[in-house]
């Protein structure tokens, strides 16, 4: 990227993130998405930043096209994860979004991930399902999606 090209880049990431300080979540993911191509890997801030907002915006498939360049880059983010699993849920990719959490969950310790894992077995079958390991709820979860 030249010098000239990294500058209009900057411009642009810099007044999406004004946009999004001040409540214009679409305007803001309509400019991440126009350079969501563009950002460089080393940027790692702007793509998660890139991957909220644009599903704050509701903008789902090109939030899950941040969150997984994110995910690539750094598998130990959390907070990428969480993003990537939201953002394929709502696009109804959901042995995708399954796969993200045996992915991150394989081998790394989450509260969110725990909570959110609560929170869909308690909404796929609510309390009464036995205790299981995440791994383990997760598949039944996967099971329950395609039996419907």
């Amino acid at each position: 990227m030249s010098k000239v090209q990294n500058d209009d880049y900057q411009r642009k990431i810099d007044r999406a993130f004004e946009l999004n300080a001040s409540g214009k979540i679409v305007e803001a993911g309509m400019i991440l998405s126009n350079v969501l191509a563009d950002i460089p890997d080393n940027d790692l801030k702007s793509l998660g930043l890139a991957g909220s907002l644009l599903h704050e915006a509701r903008d789902f498939t090109n939030a899950a096209k941040a969150f997984t360049r994110a995910v690539e880059l750094s598998p130990d983010s959390a907070g990428d994860s969480l993003g990537l699993f939201h953002a394929l849920w709502r696009l109804e990719h959901y042995d995708s979004a399954l796969d993200e959490l045996v992915r991150f969950m394989s081998s790394h310790q989450s509260s969110d991930h725990e909570l959110l894992l609560v929170e869909m077995k308690e909404g796929f079958f609510g309390r009464s399902q036995p205790e299981a390991d995440s791994l383990e709820l997760i598949e039944k979860i996967r099971k329950s999606l395609t039996d419907n």
